[in-house]
């Protein structure tokens, strides 16, 4: 297998703005750091309840048209709109009900797309009745004008009152190809909740009957009308469990904690807006060696650093500003790319060469006092930080070439 260490290489050619885009950078990381520490302690004092609620978060999907092999409920073909159809649901009593919400549903067939079905005539009504013959209330009608396709977003028909079945209606009947349908992914009764409760569904796994059905499992089915798995009711499942992820973490957060992470943020941005500023940095390409079964292959000289503009072949070997060792590698013709790695690890360890030396004294210096004789332990160069006693550079490491 082949290996590259081939990349891009970003940097400021102006030191100053090197130096201001690192303090930047420092300081953005530092803020980032605070807020995490934060979160995280706020996270533990929310407790086991933070945790069940981001798990079911993370389990309902996001973005999917159908999340699931079930649709919904579809009747059958009319060859006219004009033809009534009804499905209804029984919610096995006589129940206080708030609001009856109706999910469109989405499907590809004939590019319909989202709102697949959804009766552009409709009424709502409710009864105690399973033949709605008698005590039949009306919760809402939209029969005097054709309504908007509403895609997969839920309407919803508010119902202060009591009731076992719901019924909807089409009295005129969606566009399919040439005929005309009537579909649901589903139907929703929720019930009157208790203070700081949360609607319940109180149609979910009820019974569902219909003037006609096209059973065609998983897709299509009257039980589909009634297994909670559409993707709007999915969505707003999942924004529902969000705003209470969100009042978990509030309680749990104390008001020291609210003004520093705000402080944080503040930090962040004021560092993001600071490096937005400064000149778009300058790029290299860097074209480390590729070896293939342990052979390395031949490196050129890129022109102005252009990898389709290769010019002579160029040698292993390093730098050659320490006179007083060898800049290239004696290598036979035919080596392997393990003689390079230890050509240049002689080269590096040589008692001849200062840089290990310098860069040694360096990192102790900066992991013993906080901050090394050069602040950039990885960047002696032209680029790197300024030596703190610029009159001794020898003992300040820094290479000035």
């Amino acid at each position: 297998m082949p290996r590259s260490t081939a990349t891009i290489i970003r940097f400021d050619a102006d030191a100053d703005v090197a130096a201001k885009r690192r303090q930047l950078t420092q300081q953005k990381v530092a803020h980032a750091s605070s807020k995490q520490a934060l979160e995280e302690a706020i996270a533990a004092a929310a407790g086991e309840r933070l945790v069940a609620l981001t798990a079911a978060i993370e389990a309902i999907p996001v973005g999917e048209a159908n999340p699931g092999p079930a649709y919904g409920w579809h009747s059958e073909i009319s060859p006219t709109p004009d033809t009534e159809t009804w499905v209804q649901v029984d919610l096995g009593g006589s129940l206080p009900l708030s609001e009856i919400v109706l999910r469109p549903c989405h499907d590809t067939f004939n590019s319909i797309g989202a709102g697949f079905g959804f009766p552009l005539r409709y009424r709502v009504e409710v009864s105690d009745d399973p033949e709605f013959l008698k005590g039949v209330t009306l919760v809402a009608s939209r029969e005097d004008a054709d309504v908007d396709n509403p895609g997969v977003s839920a309407v919803r028909h508010p119902f202060d009152g009591t009731a076992r079945y719901v019924r909807i209606t089409a009295s005129r009947l969606a566009t399919r190809a040439n005929d005309y349908i009537f579909a649901l992914a589903e139907l929703e009764a929720l019930s009157r909740p208790a203070e700081n409760e949360t609607a319940a569904n109180l149609a979910l796994g009820g019974a569902v009957t219909s003037l006609s059905s096209i059973e065609a499992p998983p897709r299509w089915g009257r039980g589909n009308l009634v297994d909670g798995q559409s993707p709007s009711a999915k969505g707003d499942e999942r924004t529902r469990l969000e705003a209470e992820r969100e009042a978990v973490l509030a309680a749990a957060r104390t008001p020291e904690q609210a003004a520093r992470i705000a402080e944080a943020q503040r930090g962040i941005q004021e560092a993001d807006a600071g490096l937005a500023t400064l000149p778009e940095q300058a790029t290299v390409y860097a074209g480390g060696s590729l070896v293939r079964h342990g052979e390395p292959r031949t490196i050129h000289l890129l022109s102005r650093g252009n990898v389709l503009a290769p010019t002579r072949e160029v040698v292993p070997g390093t730098l050659s500003l320490i006179e007083s060792l060898e800049s290239r590698f004696d290598l036979p013709a035919d080596h392997a790319e393990g003689d390079r790695r230890a050509a240049l690890a002689r080269w590096l360890t040589n008692s001849a060469n200062p840089l290990i030396w310098r860069s040694i004294v360096n990192r102790v210096w900066h992991y013993h006092f906080g901050r090394g004789l050069v602040d950039t332990p990885n960047d002696f160069g032209r680029m790197g930080g300024e030596p703190s006693h610029p009159a001794a550079p020898r003992l300040a490491g820094r290479c000035v070439s």
